[in-house]
């Protein structure tokens, strides 16, 4: 059962492509919301072309009490909460800051699955952060995810936005 008077961080589900219009909305709702982004370099017919993708495509993380969840489902844009085992997902906190962190220091993040693993008494050590010379690893179980990056300094194909971390209304 959730405690409706205590906010989490959730997981906004929305439609391809429209992350940042679903960030707009919530900005403009004074929600705290976090959207990490790439920079990427594609190229076309006419050359480099620099581009902007979010980390977790369809992916807004939310920070709401759950009795708020059920508004922000008719945010445009949104197509659901994502739900683990017929509940909301909640997402650590710890986790929310170590993605903040690692896309502010490091570049070339990239995500691969992993297992996701939840448990009500949450152990800060669950999260790895591996760190090998230059490149780091975080695992990410409550997301089942683990990212990889290489340190910003070195040239890369992509490169971490200079987007804010948090974003909301003021």
């Amino acid at each position: 059962m959730n405690d409706t008077s205590r906010s989490d961080w959730y997981i906004l589900y929305t439609l391809p492509n429209l992350e940042n219009k679903v960030v707009s909305f919530l900005n403009k709702k004074a929600v705290v919301n976090f959207c990490p982004f790439i920079n990427t370099n594609e190229w076309d017919m006419y050359g480099n072309k620099k581009t902007s993708k979010p980390l977790f495509p369809s992916y807004v993380f939310v920070f709401v009490q759950f009795s708020e969840l059920e508004k922000l489902r008719n945010t445009p844009g949104v197509i659901n909460v994502a739900y683990r085992l017929s509940e909301p997902a909640v997402i650590y906190p710890r986790e929310i800051a170590l993605m903040q962190d690692c896309i502010r220091q490091y570049k070339n993040v990239i995500v691969s699955k992993t297992s996701i693993r939840h448990n009500n008494s949450f152990d800060l050590s669950v999260s790895k952060f591996e760190r090998e010379g230059e490149n780091i690893q975080i695992e990410l179980p409550s997301l089942g995810y683990m990212l990889s990056a290489k340190k910003k300094e070195e040239k890369h194909l992509h490169s971490i936005s200079n987007q804010p971390m948090y974003q909301h209304a003021g």
